[in-house]
Order: structure tokens, then C-alpha cells, then sequence
């Protein structure tokens, strides 16, 4: 799950021109460079930008540059299915190029084919670690409902969404790797008790995997995987707490959800 430069967002398709300039950049010295592709970048959906959440700007000082990053959750309470439809087929994919010298200097190239930055092997590596810290740091500080810090891995970003007293809560759209973390409306979790039960309830726009878990007084308990578009996962409660409940999503891209509700029994 490892999150670098090369998931930065871009609002471009990158043009042919570009890309043409990139080869004939990268094939005037091959035997002397490598070159890695990423696989997915996703550009800002036209119609859906009013809602989405942006992340804080990503300030890149060795070159001055500043790059926005969508931060992977949609609130898609009140769009119709054709908004929704349209929204998913406009985040398209994108590519960006990290060349790399046989001394190890890393050339980070943006989606108009212009170099933005030159690391030798270990600024490249200290910038990334750096990334990786300056990102799980905020999304752990993003809640103070469970210690984030707990999980074995720290998703990209959590959203609290909380859950009316009907059980319903909202309709929603997020990316790969990013988590909703599920709490009673006007409280920090639920207090539950051994033998008490907990169905999470979601219809996604289409099959896809996520990771449904919780967290008892604060810490990370466990997460299991489910792959259905009717997704419907019960917990059981084996000792008394303060529970908060979460899904991740596992799939490759992002998904959108609908008729959500969390039920205790």
C-alpha cells in the first residue's frame, strides 16, 4: 500500500505530445536510465468537483511547485444515478514518470512532460519516507475516535460518518485504500455488550471488495474482506465496550455506495 509522488492527482489528460517528448527523453540515454510508470492517477471529476473534500496543498519545495491532492471521498447524498455514473466514468486514469539514472538521481517528470524535480538517490529516498510520514501522521490526527495508529496499516484517509438513530447513514462514493469510520450520531461509539450484534448494510454501484472492521475503546481489533455488491457483514460482540465500526475499500478504483445502515441486535 505503499503511497508516493506518483499518486499526486492531476486535472490533465496527459497530451501525445508529451508523451512523445517523454520516450524521446528517456531513449537518448537508455542503457543509462530506468524508467517507472505509475499505474493509476485520477483526475479531478468535472461534474462532481463542488463536493469533492480536498486535501491541504502539497507543497513541493525543491521546485517550488504545488500540487492539489483529492483526498478519495465523495459525499453522494442527492445525485441522481446518471450524476453518479457520469462522475465515475470521468475520474480517468492518468500517468506520471519517475526516471531514474544508473547513479541512482531520480528526474520526477509531470503529466505536461516537464521536469519538476532532481533527487540524487537519497534525497529521493528521504522525500518519500518523508511523504509517507507527513500523510499517516494527518490521518491519524484526522479522528479522535480511535487511535488510527493501532491499524496495521494506516489508509489513506478516514472520513467519520455518523449513524442516525434509525441505523441509516450517508450516501457516499470513496477510492482505493481510503476508510469510513461509523459512530452513533451525537456520541464517540457504540456501547455495546457481549452478545450484541452489529449488521453493516451497503449496496455499492457495482461488485467490489472492502474491508470491514472495528475498533473497541480506541483500538484497532480486526478487519475481514468481503467481495459482493449487496454488501451486508454482521459483527459480534465478544466483551463489553465503546465500539466504532469501519469499512475500507479494497478494490482497485473507486465505488459508490447507497442505502447504508448500521444495525445493532
Amino acid at each position: 500500500m505503499e503511497r508516493n509522488f506518483k499518486h499526486i492527482a492531476s486535472s490533465i489528460r496527459l497530451p501525445e505530445s508529451s508523451r512523445a517528448r517523454i520516450r524521446v527523453q528517456i531513449a537518448a540515454q537508455p542503457e543509462k536510465q530506468k524508467v517507472f510508470m505509475t499505474q493509476k492517477k485520477r483526475q479531478l471529476p468535472r461534474l462532481a468537483v463542488a463536493i469533492l473534500l480536498l486535501a491541504a496543498a502539497l507543497t513541493l519545495t525543491a521546485a517550488g511547485t504545488v500540487i492539489h491532492k483529492w483526498s478519495g471521498f465523495v459525499w453522494t447524498g442527492g445525485m441522481s444515478e446518471a450524476e453518479k455514473k457520469r462522475m465515475l466514468e470521468e475520474t480517468s486514469y492518468l500517468t506520471a514518470v519517475e526516471v531514474i539514472d544508473a547513479d541512482g538521481t531520480v528526474h520526477y517528470i509531470d503529466e505536461n512532460g516537464n521536469e519538476t524535480m532532481t533527487m540524487s538517490e537519497s534525497e529521493a529516498i528521504a522525500y518519500r519516507k518523508k511523504l509517507i510520514e507527513d500523510r499517516e501522521r494527518a490521518v491519524c490526527e484526522s479522528t479522535t475516535l480511535v487511535d488510527i495508529s493501532t491499524m496495521p496499516y494506516i489508509p489513506s484517509s478516514v472520513t467519520e460518518l455518523p449513524v442516525a438513530p434509525d441505523g441509516s447513514f450517508a450516501e457516499f462514493g470513496f477510492d482505493n485504500a481510503h476508510m469510513v469510520l461509523l459512530y452513533p450520531e451525537g456520541t464517540s461509539g457504540f456501547l455495546l455488550k457481549a452478545g450484541d450484534t452489529v449488521t453493516l448494510s451497503l449496496n455499492a454501484n457495482e461488485p467490489c471488495g472492502l474491508g470491514f472492521g472495528m475498533f473497541k475503546d480506541g483500538a484497532y481489533v480486526d478487519e475481514t474482506r468481503v467481495f459482493a455488491q449487496e454488501q451486508r457483514y454482521t459483527f459480534r460482540i465478544e466483551e463489553d465496550g465503546v465500539y466504532c465500526f469501519f469499512a475500507e475499500n479494497l478494490s482497485a478504483g473507486m465505488c459508490t455506495f447507497t442505502d447504508c445502515t448500521a444495525v445493532v441486535g
